[in-house]
């Protein structure tokens, strides 16, 4: 059995409550998504809180943090209260769909529910977090667009199928791929298994694509992925 927290340099997760815990890939999604001095940032579906204390260590901004499901607001609600910047970071309990604010975002980040069809656990709250019953594609899609500044930046982890899924529903929204992130375990298994997306409402001239591989050939993490996460591992 997992630990009940996870602790970063400057912050703890407790995650006990959490259906999802925090996991390397959501890490990465946190880490590499970048913007230049936002002012707003909105995390869709925080779950533990994670990628919210991420971007709160690394910008002076404010963030707005969205969570439906009951455990997992209670649980961020402990992660925010508990850290350095609880005084920027607003926890709201509710749906993408129901929120309405004055404003919009430089930066909007989320890792979403992959998946639309797949068989259940039985686990209410972990399907919540995993399906796309309170938050489709077209929904996420649509409704970043309606939140997204001019300038904003959405980015967005997604495991390859479902990635040209959301492609489609969010050029169709008016968001454009600006830059990707390919993901894979190691050299000796090339094949990606996640993509971390940035997107714009500007068609760009070039995409620009990445490559990041967690483990070198000996099994131990990369130059490249200890690099990335250096500001956030205990370890690095």
């Amino acid at each position: 059995m997992g630990n009940s927290w996870f602790q970063f340099k400057q912050f703890r997760v407790e995650q006990a409550l959490a259906p999802l815990k925090v996991g390397t890939d959501a890490c990465i999604l946190g880490a590499w998504s970048q913007h230049e001095s936002p002012r707003s940032i909105l995390d869709i579906g925080t779950g533990t809180g994670l990628l919210s204390l991420m971007l709160a260590q690394r910008y002076e901004a404010s963030i707005d943090a969205l969570e439906p499901n009951a455990q997992a607001a209670g649980q961020a609600a402990v992660n925010f209260c508990n850290s350095p910047w609880k005084d920027r970071i607003k926890l709201q309990q509710l749906l993408l769909q129901e929120y309405f604010p004055a404003h919009t975002y430089d930066f909007i980040v989320c890792n979403p529910p992959f998946y639309a069809s797949h068989l259940k656990s039985g686990n209410r709250s972990r399907d919540m977090a995993l399906h796309q019953e309170s938050l489709s594609f077209t929904a996420l899609a649509q409704h970043s667009s309606r939140l997204l500044a001019a300038s904003g930046r959405l980015f967005v982890l997604l495991p390859p199928r479902q990635a040209q899924e959301f492609e489609l529903e969010a050029k169709q929204a008016g968001l454009y791929v600006q830059q990707r992130l390919h993901i894979n375990d190691r050299p000796s298994l090339p094949v990606v298994h996640r993509t971390v997306f940035s997107f714009g409402k500007k068609v760009p001239e070039a995409e620009q694509v990445f490559q990041l591989t967690i483990r070198d050939a000996s099994g131990a993490y990369s130059d490249q992925f200890r690099d990335l996460m250096k500001e956030y591992y205990l370890i690095f």
